[in-house]
């Protein structure tokens, strides 16, 4: 494959920024046609351009491949940032690709062993196993006689996904440019997560050492398989592993036909994940079924270990206390683990988001009954709306975590329609309970400090009762809603003059093109464009500077 010049590149960024561009007009457009349509007119449209734009953002993705397919995949886990109807769409977005032609990869492989394809291998099969956006897998054999499976990078990967890193760099910009999102997201940071998750998926020397970390850690689990990875015929580029065959775990047929009981295989692939999760702290983290077999043994295959997630020590400490605070009601305290997880924006308000976060810590704890598969299908609504609405955002390695279980439980269902993921999931978290002493230690601790607190209450409301008579203690009242109201009346008065500045210039506009003036009329219509956006732009940095000082939010 000849190596892309500068008018491949040149092309490729062009196409992504026109797309880039296409959706932010879009949207931007909308906020002009927001002035003079009502708020149902808008919210119809806007739900509607979401579908249409996640549309055509997919078929873009499947035509250019590279960073799009990727990215999609990535943004449907983010419930944080776009709303259900996107993240219904993006999930439609497969990795799946039109395969490489053989000379291509042949060139590839030789080029990274710097010797012929069948000097390095005794056989290379043409047709690949699996093609995906960033690479495909063919069936192989060493010259010592093993049967191996041999994932080759797509030529110049590197190149074309630098060029939509760029690209995307650019849209980050425009969104800081143009739009108030910096005030709820924090965007910077979810640029750089993206930035290091692809490329470090372009490194198939780090894939190998995570499937070697996970074979480690499922070592005295006989019913799980990984493949050896062959180190001397692996390079950054190219991954040979052991060749394992087996029934694609979505395909019933072929796993009813070979004996393999679905209600046990469905127990094993949650017990797998748990463990990952509570014990290992590193999981593989795209468990699709393309990424997962079953031999006729009945084992599980796990494959493709380029999308990883781990879980620091820190981090599980901060967890379990975050389940202390939430199992003692203290959702002021669960609102400030979340912030040290960087699971909320510093500027969030801890009482309103505490509030949300109780509601739906009730709705899991508040009674003894059983905990239905519906009812947690609706606790995950609800949280996909606190997620929507509230000032949240999730950290890579927890979205990467949310997919990853939420892909395992769609495939447990399928195995087992009757398939209850806490019932099974259950033994597997006492015991992780019972092992992790550290979260008692912690329970004993805060009963401790809370009997305290309770010792001291007394003298306490002594002293606010004494502070209340000498007239120390001051009283403050919120003013937003009032702040809110006089802010509308302004927008509202503002939109008037320039609504009827606008209809006099338009006016004057068609007066002069009718009576030949055509040039002056082409003038005054770029004027009348120019002047808003200028009240667009002023309107949106009101806004944020009104939301910055409300949120005690200081930017540099």
């Amino acid at each position: 494959m000849r190596r892309p010049g500068y008018g491949f590149i040149i092309g490729r960024f062009l196409t992504g920024i026109r797309l880039v561009l296409h959706i932010f007009w879009r949207f931007y457009r909308l906020k002009i046609q927001s002035i003079f349509k009502d708020k149902a007119w808008i919210a119809l449209r806007r739900e509607a351009l979401y579908v249409q734009t996640a549309k055509e953002f997919c078929s873009a993705a499947a035509a250019m491949g590279g960073l799009l397919i990727k990215l999609g995949q990535v943004l449907s886990s983010r419930v944080d940032l776009l709303p259900r109807s996107v993240l219904i769409e993006l999930a439609h977005l497969q990795d799946e690709v039109a395969p490489v032609a053989l000379q291509d990869v042949t060139e590839a492989v030789e080029a990274e062993f710097a010797r012929p394809l069948l000097e390095v291998f005794s056989f290379f099969e043409a047709q690949p196993l699996a093609s995906a956006s960033l690479g495909q897998v063919h069936r192989a054999g060493l010259i010592s006689g093993e049967k191996v499976a041999v994932k080759v990078m797509r030529p110049y990967m590197e190149t074309i996904i630098a060029v939509d890193l760029t690209v995307l760099a650019q849209a980050v910009r425009l969104i800081k440019l143009f739009t108030d999102w910096a005030n709820f997201i924090d965007i910077d940071r979810i640029h750089s997560e993206i930035n290091e998750t692809f490329w470090r998926e372009l490194d198939y020397l780090q894939e190998g050492r995570s499937a070697e970390l996970i074979a480690a850690n499922c070592k005295s689990d006989p019913g799980v398989r990984v493949p050896k990875i062959y180190w001397s015929y692996t390079t950054r580029r190219v991954l040979t592993m052991e060749y394992m065959q087996g029934v694609k775990i979505t395909d019933y047929e072929a796993l009813q036909a070979i004996g393999v009981d679905r209600r046990a295989l469905a127990a094993q692939l949650i017990k797998l994940y748990v463990g990952q999760v509570l014990v290992d702290g590193f999981f593989h983290a795209d468990p699709h079924p393309g990424n997962l077999f079953v031999d006729e043994q009945g084992r599980l295959i796990l494959l493709d270990f380029g999308m990883t997630g781990s879980i620091t020590a820190l981090t599980r400490e901060i967890l379990a206390e975050l389940v202390v605070a939430a199992v003692r009601r203290d959702y002021l305290q669960v609102v400030h683990h979340l912030k040290r997880l960087n699971f909320l924006l510093p500027g969030a308000d801890n009482e309103s988001v505490g509030k949300v976060v109780g509601q739906l810590i009730e709705h899991l704890l508040g009674d003894e009954r059983t905990f239905t598969d519906a009812a947690l299908r609706e606790f995950i609504a609800d949280l996909e709306t606190m997620l929507y609405e509230q000032p949240f955002q999730l950290p890579a390695s927890y979205v990467f975590l949310g997919r990853a279980l939420g892909t395992v439980y769609g495939l447990c269902l399928g195995l087992d329609a009757e398939f209850k993921f806490l019932d099974e999931a259950k033994p597997y978290l006492l015991q992780f309970s019972r092992s992790n002493e550290s979260v008692w230690q912690e329970a004993v601790k805060k009963s401790t400090q809370a009997a305290v607190s309770l010792l001291e209450l007394p003298p306490l409301a002594e002293r606010l009762l004494r502070r209340t008579e000498r007239g120390e203690i001051s009283v403050r009242v919120p003013l937003t809603r009032l702040e809110e109201h006089l802010g509308n009346i302004v927008k509202m008065l503002q939109a008037l003059v320039w609504s009827v500045l606008a209809g006099g210039m338009t006016i004057a506009c068609a007066y002069l093109y009718v009576h030949g003036f055509e040039f002056e009329a082409k003038s005054g219509a770029a004027l009348l464009f120019l002047l808003v956006l200028c009240l667009l732009r002023r309107e949106r940095v009101a806004k944020r500077r009104f939301l910055t000082a409300g949120s005690g939010v200081k930017k540099e």
